[in-house]
């Protein structure tokens, strides 16, 4: 086998992201998921009919709780017994804590945030954003094993059609964490927001100038479409929004039903966070504006004219 993809998982739930990693890895090689947890079943069920045709599961008591020494340790052994020369993970949370740790332990190389892949002979080549994320940087991998963590979003999520996953257990001593569980506890941005689930989102840009104009003009045009409100990285770097509102990929990676993007120019971590909207409506003055190379609908025009008309009209249709 090829590749491993490590799966992330919490509170009995697979993440999302290892759908679009699956989906990643279509033709670049035979593949194969790894799940450890206390009890991995549950979790192979949710990944059958992905495309990955096998799986590795590691059940151990010392693995109920997200440890990154522990899981780096399994994936080690795994990596090292079974001969996989790329290992994949999601540039979440767990992929940064994770695979960093991982690269020293199996003296690979790593390449973090990648939107694009490849084989190129005996390496990979990635694609990853850089310089603040304004450029996109080309990168050969050189050292076995090649670990990456892959952006969400760079790549849609696998449908699930028929299939089975040809499983393998292995049994190996976990040692136990250097902490006791004592719960967790979910911090608050006091804002409800909760772009992921949201079936419409009206996002703002820099291209409406001041936090003043945002309010005037995003806030009643979502308000009436019933849409949450997104942002770019400019505007939460502006302190205008919470970061609870980026999208993008050092933000939220979103896949509405509707994603207008109003005043934001299309850069290319923006692009990351919402490219695979069903709908995507662009609204900016800049008609060479990157964003409009996605948008299924584009409006080339003042965004101060556009928009409050847009929100009347559809007041007015609503009754």
């Amino acid at each position: 086998m090829d590749i491993l993809i490590v799966v992330e998982h919490r509170d009995g739930q697979v993440a999302s992201i290892n759908f679009e990693l699956a989906k990643a890895v279509e033709g670049k090689g035979e593949a194969c998921f790894l799940v450890a947890s206390k009890e991995a079943a549950p979790l192979l069920e949710q990944l059958k009919g992905y495309g990955v045709k096998k799986a590795i599961q590691v059940d151990h008591e010392n693995l109920a709780h997200y440890d990154p020494n522990s899981l780096t340790s399994v994936v080690q052994k795994v990596v090292q017994e079974k001969g996989f020369s790329l290992v994949l993970a999601g540039h979440t949370s767990f992929g940064w804590d994770l695979m960093p740790k991982l690269a020293m332990a199996l003296e690979g190389s790593i390449s973090t945030n990648v939107i694009s892949f490849a084989k190129d002979g005996d390496s990979w080549m990635v694609e990853r954003p850089s310089f603040g994320e304004k450029l996109v940087s080309k990168e050969r991998l050189k050292k076995s094993p090649y670990l990456l963590t892959v952006a969400p979003g760079a790549f849609p999520e696998a449908e699930k059609g028929e299939g089975d996953l040809e499983i393998e257990s292995v049994t190996l001593d976990v040692a136990a964490p250097a902490w006791e569980f004592q719960g967790v506890e979910s911090g608050s941005t006091g804002e409800d927001v909760n772009l992921e689930d949201a079936e419409i989102i009206v996002s703002g840009g820099r291209g409406l100038k001041e936090k003043e104009k945002f309010e005037e003009v995003i806030r009643p045009l979502a308000e009436t479409l019933g849409a949450a409100i997104g942002a770019s990285r400019p505007v939460v770097d502006d302190g205008w929004l919470p970061r609870a509102h980026q999208v993008g990929s050092s933000g939220k990676v979103v896949k509405p039903k509707l994603y207008m993007a109003i005043g934001i120019s299309g850069q290319t971590q923006h692009i990351a966070g919402m490219k695979n909207s069903q709908c995507i409506v662009a609204i900016n003055k800049d008609k060479e504006a990157p964003i409009f190379d996605y948008a299924h609908y584009g409006v080339v025009g003042d965004l101060f004219e556009i928009v409050p008309k847009l929100t009347e009209k559809i007041k007015e249709l609503k009754g």
